[in-house]
This record gives C-alpha cells, sequence and structure tokens, in this order.
C-alpha cells in the first residue's frame, strides 16, 4: 500500500498528463494528412485508456 503522500503525488502526474494529452489532441486536430490524422488519433486514444486505467488500478489498490 502506498502512502497518502505518494498518491496525490501520483495523482498530480496524471493530471499533469492530462495537460498534455489535451494538447496532443489540438495538435491532432490540425493534422491535415488523414492517414496520419487517423494514426495519431489512435495513439491518443491509447494514451488515455492507460491514464484511465492506471487511475482505477491506483485508486483500488489504495482503498480510495
Amino acid at each position: 500500500m502506498i502512502t497518502e503522500e505518494q498518491f496525490a503525488a501520483i495523482k498530480r502526474l496524471i493530471v499533469s498528463e492530462n495537460c498534455m494529452i489535451d494538447r496532443f489532441e489540438h495538435y491532432v486536430s490540425e493534422i491535415k494528412e488523414p492517414q496520419l490524422k487517423e494514426d495519431m488519433q489512435k495513439l491518443t486514444a491509447a494514451l488515455k485508456n492507460q491514464r484511465s486505467g492506471l487511475l482505477t488500478s491506483l485508486e483500488d489498490n489504495n482503498g480510495n
């Protein structure tokens, strides 16, 4: 089990990752080439799924 301080630090990192994903999504929205745009959208979706799974796992394991 992790401490409350460690849990809070990890959540702050996830919030920071959210900001990076938002910026990446904005960049992807500007791409004109269809195949590249599709590939980047898939990458963004994978990042979101990974982040969501990490947060869920973290909360489940810490009992919050």
